[in-house]
């Protein structure tokens, strides 16, 4: 995850889409993604490992992405995507595979097997937007439970 676009970087890109789809009329919604019980995690096995669970989801997330989509760093244990020309609806879609594909990774610490899971927000671009308000409402929908695609 250290080599995904931080929150400013990814901001930076949001706000451009932004425009595009204001401008064209094309669909652009954010997903948040919120990592189950990572704070935890981290306390239990550690910041080192806390990384290396960050990077697993990272590359799994990514993974389900179109080569159009951006994947962004945000909070610890938080991410963000873009994804431009895509509804709400379909980013709910793309939110099930993402889960789909975590549920099936169990990751191996030591004797033990960890499967995350990660509860999800999503919400499509309104004119008054900006990067900063977009990510925000899309965060607010995970920890509201609002547009909640449920955690596995």
């Amino acid at each position: 995850h250290k080599d995904l676009p931080d929150e400013i970087t990814f901001s930076h890109e949001l706000q451009r889409r932004i425009s595009e789809s204001h401008r064209f009329g094309t669909p652009l919604t954010v997903m948040y993604l919120r990592v189950v019980g990572f704070g935890a995690l981290e306390r239990e096995f550690g910041t080192a490992l806390g990384e290396l669970l960050l990077d697993s989801v990272g590359q799994f997330v990514g993974g389900t992405l179109r080569e159009m989509d951006l994947l962004g760093r945000s909070e610890p244990g938080e991410f963000i995507v873009m994804l431009p020309g895509s509804s709400e609806r379909e980013a709910n879609i793309v939110g099930n595979r993402i889960q789909s594909a975590l549920a099936n990774c169990a990751i191996p610490i030591g004797s033990t097997r960890i499967t995350l899971q990660v509860s999800l927000g999503t919400c499509e671009v309104e004119p008054a937007d900006d990067a900063t308000a977009f990510i925000n409402r899309a965060r607010s929908a995970v920890g509201a439970g609002q547009k909640l695609v449920a955690a596995v």
